[in-house]
């Protein structure tokens, strides 16, 4: 049985299992949801900092099973990990009864960003942290390649957009497409199905509107943790764009280090126990001398994320905000050549982040940042302007009662408005600004 409790700030005790990464409108995911023990209970913490507590021991969580599955992705390579495909972790009663579940993809930082899982096993559990957990609560943990049972508490994290949303822009497509065409064939005798027409296709926009405006209230609300800002100093003359420069970052925050990329990507590492970060490797290129990457490890020397130096540290700042990551994240450092005929990077998460950390190209990054409309993505962009478009040409040409006519025409405008003016206005502003190079940055010849 949980207990659920609201605290007024959400914090949570080391170890603690951080979810996978995300960018908006899922920052408060990465923020908030937490897995840790408060001495006698599991607590399982969400986005809103709403806590629920499972107990441990008589009566309670008395063992674990890791469910170790052969963790094939969608696709391979740097694609998506498969739900579910890195295994499951069960907790049980005495009994046996599953009394909590979660997937252990969704509780790697780093694992949105890898197709297939680094590591199996124990070396899993001590990535996302959940060894170092269940060792603190005292709770043995076997591990077994029998499919999971049903049954318990999932602790699945929520969508990034709530789930009104996509039930509003689904039924409002639905009642748009029978209105419409019903209209149409009743022409002139239903006008009313055409106005229901043009309002459902005004539904959308307005809901994405609401969207909007409630993570930017949770924004603009949201605490500061306090903590170190390092901004890149890209190379003089690389290309680095006014995005890169003000979004990305890597945060020292009291008990994380966060890695941000340059659309706004969170990572949330810790910076203590068997899973934190504890040092940090900068790679020289055997060659030149040069150093050519920086990759933040474990303990056991397990990559959890990776800065290319290009980006990062090469520029006239970059000394000094190379020597201020080493300090205020106490951190040791070593220097290290790359391998003979090997070039970095060579481990799967600093490959990811040598890309995803460093200078998107801009038609992605322009993408990859824009807030996205629906589960989706860009999948049913268009069907919004196109409900009023056609919504519009029917208020038009099939609507002859006068007041009618004019209703629909202007709600049809107001839906292609709200549909399209965002786009454009992120579009322009993208372009315009920050796409272009920063200061200092403008390319060579």
């Amino acid at each position: 049985m949980s207990r659920r409790t609201t605290p007024s700030v959400a914090t949570s005790a080391e170890p603690a299992m951080r979810p996978a990464g995300q960018g908006r409108p899922g920052l408060d995911i990465v923020r908030n949801c937490r897995v840790s023990f408060d001495g006698s209970a599991l607590v399982a913490t969400g986005r809103d900092g709403a806590r629920r507590s499972f107990p441990v021991g008589e009566g309670g969580i008395v063992k674990a099973v890791f469910v170790d599955k052969p963790g094939e992705s969608v696709g391979g390579g740097m694609a998506a990990p498969a739900p579910g495909g890195w295994g499951e972790l069960l907790f049980l009663d005495a009994a046996g009864a599953v009394v909590v579940r979660l997937r252990l993809d969704d509780w790697v930082p780093e694992g949105d960003r890898l197709g297939i899982r680094p590591v199996r096993g124990e070396r899993l559990l001590a990535l996302s942290g959940a060894g170092a957990l269940c060792k603190r609560a005292g709770i043995a943990v076997s591990v077994s390649r029998v499919p999971a049972e049903a049954g318990g508490t999932s602790l699945r994290l929520p969508m990034a957009l709530p789930a009104w949303y996509s039930v509003v822009r689904v039924a409002a497509t639905v009642v748009w497409a029978v209105a419409w065409f019903v209209g149409v064939l009743l022409r002139p005798d239903a006008p009313w199905l055409l106005a229901l027409a043009a309002v459902a296709a005004l539904a959308g926009p307005v809901a994405y509107f609401a969207v909007r405006s409630a993570h930017a209230a949770r924004e603009r609300g949201a605490a500061e943790a306090g903590g170190t800002r390092i901004s890149p100093s890209p190379a003089a003359g690389a290309g680095a764009t006014v995005r890169f420069c003000e979004t990305a970052a890597v945060r020292v925050e009291p008990q994380e280090i966060v890695l941000v990329d340059s659309v706004g990507h969170e990572r949330r590492l810790a910076r203590s126990g068997a899973h934190g970060v504890t040092r940090l490797v900068r790679h020289m290129d055997r060659k030149t001398g040069e150093p050519v990457g920086v990759e933040l490890c474990g303990p056991d020397g397990q990559v959890r994320g990776a800065l290319p130096w290009r980006w990062w540290f090469a520029g006239p700042e970059g000394e000094r905000r190379w020597e201020e990551l080493r300090a205020v994240g106490g951190l040791q450092a070593e220097d290290r050549a790359t391998a003979k005929g090997v070039s970095w990077p060579v481990d799967p998460v600093a490959e990811a982040d040598a890309s995803l950390m460093g200078q998107m190209p801009a038609a992605r990054a322009r993408q990859a940042s824009r807030f996205p409309e629906s589960v989706m993505g860009v999948a049913d962009r268009p069907m919004a302007a196109l409900m009023a478009v056609l919504s519009l040409g029917a208020g038009i040409s099939a609507v002859e009662e006068p007041g009618y006519r004019v209703a629909v025409i202007a709600v049809s405008e107001l839906a292609l408005c709200g549909s399209e003016l965002p786009r454009l206005a992120y579009s322009l502003r993208s372009r315009m600004r920050l796409d272009r190079p920063a200061p200092g940055q403008e390319p060579t010849a």
